[in-house]
């Protein structure tokens, strides 16, 4: 399927859910009983899907990685809800991530570090800028309010996928204050780690802008700027078949 999960290699898959959409059912066959009751929960079809997508992708690569049946990759989830291996203090067990936004799916792989992603759809949000002076950091709101009608939802996005990024990689959720940390503003090419600036961070952490469709941002956040990201494509197969997007082995 992949090769190896080194100790340097980050491993990153993007879906769409229109593609799955004939195989929702036989992917749910993957998912432990909890999970499809979780599912089932969903009120729309489109959340339905993504959640099985993406809970479907996560067991079988991690199922991959580690040689067991997807069914029996072990999950669990910390005290504030991030979901995890639960390995017990297992070395070199996988730390994996998930965001799903519209009809795209996003899965992130790591053995060494801690990771965190974010995929958002860029649409026109009502009263961005006041979400913005709301939420954001002082320096990171006057970007936005200053970004051109045209800009802004871009503008707004491209901030906000690096900001959740962070904070679902430190996995501590909201407790961590939108706005008592910076993420880069200044313009610069995808797969470039970039230091985030915080009050409260216990050691240095990066985030990287990802490779997206257009129309959606991405951000991959972790606590070393030395990761190599590897990114595919996923496709429907039997049951799922990988096309490399970026360089690498």
């Amino acid at each position: 399927m992949f090769a190896p999960l080194s100790p340097t290699d980050c491993h990153i898959c993007l879906a769409s859910v229109d593609d799955f959409r004939d195989q929702v059912e036989s992917l749910a066959g993957l998912l432990v009983p909890d999970e499809v009751r979780r599912a089932s929960r969903y009120a729309f079809d489109k959340d339905h899907h993504a959640f099985v997508i993406g809970r479907s992708l996560v067991r079988t690569l991690l199922g991959s990685y580690l040689s067991l049946p997807p069914q029996d990759v072990p999950i669990a989830f910390n005290g504030y809800g991030k979901p995890l291996l639960d390995t017990g203090k297992q070395s070199g067990t996988p730390h994996f991530n998930v965001s799903h936004s519209a009809d795209r799916v996003l899965v992130a792989f790591c053995t060494s570090n801690e990771i965190g992603v974010d995929i958002e759809h860029i649409r026109p949000v009502k009263n961005m800028a006041e979400l913005a002076q709301r939420f954001f950091s002082n320096r990171e709101a006057s970007q936005v309010m200053q970004s051109s009608d045209q800009e802004i939802a871009s503008t707004f996005f491209t901030v906000w996928t690096q900001k959740e990024a962070y904070i679902k990689a430190r996995g501590r959720g909201l407790s961590l204050p939108l706005d008592e940390f910076d993420v880069p503003l200044e313009a610069s090419d995808a797969m470039t780690w970039q230091p985030v600036q915080s009050r409260d961070a216990e050691s240095s952490w990066f985030v990287q802008v990802i490779p997206t469709p257009e129309s959606f941002a991405g951000a991959i956040a972790a606590p070393v700027r030395t990761l190599n990201i590897h990114q595919w494509t996923c496709l429907p197969a039997e049951p799922f078949q990988f096309v490399k997007a970026t360089p690498g082995p």
